[in-house]
């Protein structure tokens, strides 16, 4: 989920050696230190979610489908963001909605997959949420469910 110290995770690793990829994002207000996110597959997820006409900020439960050019697609896009590194992390909330294609994706190439799921207190996401995108309280608490129950729920199929 946004703002629950996925960017903080992802630093550590990325400090540990492990590669996010050539175009991460820049710092920001929000974010000083970085978020340690991979542009490209940012772009790619929101792209993803549009086509299944839903965003990270939408409350309403979607069912997520994807086709072979999207996997082909993501494919592409690992192997020219993370060449020959490894290990590799691919951060990105939005990853909570879409963790069975990312599985599908990597696998299919290959990587050894482990899942972290980062928790940070619900009420500090709610708080941090509602400052930064001036979301309701009512809604960031509808997003926290929505992005935990999503990734929970796919980690235990």
């Amino acid at each position: 989920m946004h703002r629950s110290g996925t960017s903080a995770l992802a630093g550590m690793l990325d400090e540990l050696g492990v590669y996010g990829g050539k175009d991460m994002m820049d710092a920001s207000y929000d974010n000083p230190k970085g978020f340690f996110e991979n542009a490209s597959i940012v772009e790619f997820n929101e792209s993803l979610l549009l086509k299944n006409n839903t965003s990270w900020f939408s409350v309403d439960h979607s069912v997520i489908k994807w086709d072979s050019i999207d996997t082909d697609k993501a494919k592409e896009i690992v192997a020219s963001q993370y060449e020959s590194h490894s290990p590799i992390y691919i951060k990105d909330p939005r990853c909570s909605l879409l963790l069975d294609f990312w599985t599908n994706v990597l696998e299919g190439l290959g990587y050894e997959i482990c899942h972290i799921f980062c928790g940070r207190k619900p009420e500090s996401i709610i708080d941090s949420l509602s400052k930064r995108n001036n979301i309701s309280r009512q809604k960031s608490i509808a997003l926290t469910q929505k992005y935990w129950t999503s990734a929970l729920s796919q980690l235990i199929e």
